[in-house]
């Protein structure tokens, strides 16, 4: 197979190229080293957090300018969220949302030797709606409408220069192979289009996976790379303070907090990606940042109904979800969400609940998380179509028991539908035929408008997510820096964005991190250029 690499249509996110790489002398980062460094005039980035932002942003900047010394400095342990997040499996990113960017797969025999997944630019679209290039549309979509904090704000170049599908790439070109998006839903785009079975899908609300279904493989993979780019990973120290300079520079001190000993480390950038712990946000104050007070993002609703409680586990594919809250704001119309849900033990979860708390996290916790949900369990019937559906059922089943069968347009479970019955009043001997219109009225209700007192929050375990830090109108998108203090990056969950359930708050991390990478490398490797031309090199 042969791809020129030089236009920009291709850019593989699998890894069918051969790829030569050249290991480099990894940098050893002691306090000696770093002085030593300071002395000679070395450009040195400190890295705050050893998350998804803060460790790709280090391995951008270190391979824009391999002369640049980086060191990463994590309290914890490395990229512990990429661990667990989804279960343990890791969702990368979401596959259904490529704001400016349209994914295609190819599927003609004498283009390529094996399934692969490419990017085109967006001007390519009409070209590619009309058949001038042999590839099958995949997905056309927003991506910053799924940030509660930041939609208006990343609807600009933010993930443009480094979207879902650069995500996909980077890891694919890296030995991490994902799962693409779901093939069918776009089968009525392209005539006589079959996916290839050897292509193995993503789920259906566009979690990218990968192929391993193990989030070790993301892991492993960043350090590697971290590492032979020669980034100094340092754990177990935090970064217990940061100023500046007469000369621009950062004079950072770092060590245990449980300890005397401290170490102080010159550095020409600071990149701030300490995800939503108050070391982000005592550094960002330090250098004149406000913030915006963190709130929980990503939790599901506790409910008070020991008859609920009794159906945990059972899941509807599709529901409406209203909230309403004591003192409504007039923002509020992103409060009611469509999707799947989850009876749980204490109450409700799955998507739509996740969704709802992200887009209500700020109003939820003025209410002290109470509220009235409002749910339609069958929101593709209308309530007249219902009760339509729940007489001609009673004429045609009048002397069977109510409990036993209902309309099977509901598309509902016997356990929730005797829930619905017991909220009515009906006995579960009550035969269809005792049914007054006033009851078939009430259940038809019921299933349209019924209504739960949220009582708390739960926790999501799969995402631990927050609503809040530096407003992002005190640093450049274009870059990330902050337009307070050159050379002050931050990335990531520090910042005031936070994106709904679906691997919206890890792709947040890796287009922060490498536009923040990006400019930083750049930055020094400039100045690398100039101080070869000054001494004669």
């Amino acid at each position: 197979m042969k791809l020129k690499l030089a236009n920009p249509i291709w850019v593989p996110v699998k890894a069918l190229l051969c790829r030569t790489t050249t290991t480099r002398r990894r940098n050893h980062f002691t306090a000696t080293a770093i002085n030593s460094l300071g002395e000679k005039k070395d450009e040195v980035l400190v890295v705050v957090g050893g998350g998804a932002a803060g460790v790709y942003g280090a391995i951008r900047a270190k391979t824009l300018s391999p002369e640049l010394r980086v060191l990463v400095i994590e309290k914890g342990r490395f990229l512990s969220k990429v661990k667990i997040s989804g279960g343990g499996r890791c969702n990368v990113t979401n596959g259904h949302c490529t704001d400016t960017i349209v994914s295609v797969v190819s599927h003609r025999k004498e283009h390529c030797t094996d399934t692969i997944v490419c990017i085109v630019h967006r001007e390519s679209l009409k070209q590619l709606a009309f058949g001038a290039y042999p590839f099958s549309l995949i997905c056309v979509s927003r991506l910053a409408e799924n940030y509660p904090r930041g939609n208006k704000e990343l609807k600009g170049s933010f993930f443009y220069t480094h979207g879902p599908a650069d995500t996909m790439s980077w890891f694919s070109e890296r030995g991490v192979p994902l799962k693409v998006v779901n093939l069918k839903r776009f089968f009525f785009l392209i005539p006589h289009f079959r996916p290839n079975s050897s292509i193995q899908q993503t789920e259906d609300d566009g979690r990218v996976f990968p192929v391993s279904d193990n989030s070790s493989s993301v892991v492993d993979c960043l350090l590697h790379e971290a590492t032979i780019r020669g980034v100094r990973l340092e754990r177990g120290k935090s970064v217990l303070s940061a100023s500046t300079q007469p000369d621009g520079k950062f004079l950072v001190k770092v060590g245990k907090r449980t300890a005397d000993v401290s170490e102080s480390i010159q550095a020409s950038y600071l990149l701030i990606a300490t995800g939503s712990s108050q070391q982000g946000h005592s550094l960002a104050t330090q250098f004149g940042h406000s913030i915006v007070d963190p709130v929980p993002s990503l939790f599901t609703f506790k409910i008070n109904d020991p008859l609920l409680a009794e159906l945990a586990g059972i899941s509807f594919s599709k529901v409406q979800a209203k909230l309403k809250l004591e003192h409504p704001r007039s923002d509020m119309s992103k409060l009611v969400q469509v999707g799947p849900m989850l009876v749980t033990h204490w109450g409700l979860s799955g998507p739509v609940i996740l969704r709802l708390s992200a887009w209500g996290a700020r109003h939820l916790f003025t209410s002290e998380y109470k509220g009235l949900l409002i749910v339609d369990f069958i929101p593709d019937i209308n309530i007249e179509t219902a009760k339509s559906l729940l007489k001609q059922h009673k004429l045609q089943f009048s002397k069977n028991k109510v409990s036993n069968n209902f309309p099977p347009q509901f598309g509902l479970v016997n356990r929730f539908w005797r829930y619905i019955l017991d909220r009515e009043g009906s006995s579960k001997d009550t035969l269809w035929a005792s049914l007054s219109n006033n009851s078939l009225s009430t259940i038809s209700d019921l299933l349209k408008h019924c209504t739960f007192q949220v009582t708390g929050k739960g926790q999501y375990k799969d995402e631990f997510v927050t609503a809040g830090g530096v407003p992002l109108s005190e640093i450049s998108l274009k870059t990330m820096e902050s337009r307070l203090v050159p050379n002050l990056f931050f990335a990531g969950e520090v910042l005031n964005v936070d994106g709904v359930t679906g691997g919206f708050n890890f792709q947040n991390a890796w287009s922060g991190g490498y536009i923040a990478g990006t400019h930083i490398g750049k930055l020094a490797s400039n100045i690398s250029s100039t101080e070869r031309k000054v001494v004669g090199l």
